[in-house]
């Protein structure tokens, strides 16, 4: 089982999934959460390409970022392209009416056989 909280967003997945997926077991799991639409709503990207974002740290100044801000389609995608198949997507919103932040969390299992060609 491989898991990640919001980290997935700051690594461009054509470098992530390629090196992640041989290194899982045949039918192994893997979830991750990805930021969807950011607090001044902004939703994601069609294209996989990095975008400036905000960070904002507890007890510190915010940090400039870039990330990958994709639609869940894209991530469906690259992830199928790197042997993953997708188990299901969750939408998980902010409790605040007033807050437009949405997060997707993925779930995915591995190929029984995995070859890049």
């Amino acid at each position: 089982m491989i898991y990640s909280i919001h980290g997935f967003g700051y690594l461009d997945p054509h470098r992530l999934l390629p090196a992640l997926r041989p290194a899982m077991k045949p039918r192994g799991r893997l979830a991750f959460s990805v930021l969807h639409t950011n607090s001044h709503g902004h939703g994601p990207s069609s294209s996989v390409t990095p975008r400036a974002e905000i960070l904002p740290l507890a007890g510190a100044p915010d940090q400039n970022v870039e990330m990958w801000v994709l639609t869940p389609k894209l991530w469906e995608d690259l992830c199928v392209d790197n042997g993953l198949l997708i188990d299901g997507i969750d939408a998980l919103d902010a409790p605040e009416d007033d807050n437009p932040v949405s997060v997707r969390l993925y779930r995915a299992h591995s190929r029984s056989a995995y070859s890049r060609a």
